[in-house]
């Protein structure tokens, strides 16, 4: 086929790889500025998009339409810990919560972001004696916060069957949504489910091989 120049400007009978190379260039061809994307639609007409910002990424309607920029969900932006190695004792006949010594603070970049608490505290109780079986030889556990909307006791969580100086681990995770950007204080706190007769102390253990740890995670939204 004959090559022919058009008075459009277009060229027909081209075949494939028939021009030599190195005969265009990226100055010949049009494209967009530092930090914008080339994309086409449907019809082959190119779109630019740009510039995107740190954290976002590319989406499609599915319907032709060009992708957009939107913030990717979920990323981590900052983490918290506090750790104890020594045990905590809790008053024998308390039914109040009473602060474990595990305790740290946070503040959101955004008030629609959320906090993911994590941690693993280790529970016992000192003596046996004078306690009787089922619900008095129960610890609960609660993650408390101070701040944001909704402040105070956000979960709780219980450890059963807690025998004579004898000890088990916990661990916990919860998703809370303080919808704030002031200072928020997370906590663990201990108690006794109810009040026995017995002198024994619900306590976190900590020592040379246990750790008690409290993780704060600031998810984005």
């Amino acid at each position: 086929m004959p090559i022919t120049i058009n008075g459009d400007g277009s060229i027909t009978g081209l075949s494939a790889g028939g021009l030599p190379n190195d005969s265009i260039t990226l100055a010949n061809m049009a494209h967009g500025t530092d930090g914008q994307i080339i994309t086409y639609d449907a019809s082959g007409a190119p779109v630019a998009l740009g510039p995107g910002s740190d954290g976002e990424v590319l989406t499609s309607t599915g319907s032709g339409s060009p992708p957009a920029f939107e913030t990717a969900a979920g990323k981590i932006l900052q983490f918290q810990e506090h750790t104890l190695t020594s045990p905590t004792q809790v008053n024998s006949n308390t039914t109040t919560y009473v602060d474990s010594g595990l305790t740290k603070a946070i503040t959101c970049a955004d008030n629609n972001n959320k906090v993911l608490v994590m941690g693993t505290v280790t529970v016992g109780i000192d003596a046996f004696t004078g306690w009787s079986s089922g619900a008095d030889m129960k610890a609960n556990v609660c993650i408390h916060r101070t701040g944001g909307t909704s402040a105070g006791v956000k979960a709780e969580y219980g450890e059963e069957h807690l025998q004579e100086t004898g000890r088990n681990t916990m661990t916990f995770a919860y998703i809370d949504n303080p919808t704030s950007t002031d200072a928020l204080t997370y906590k663990f706190q201990i108690k006794r489910l109810s009040a026995g007769s017995g002198s024994a102390n619900v306590y976190l253990y900590g020592g040379s091989s246990v750790t008690n740890s409290l993780y704060l995670f600031e998810l984005e939204v």
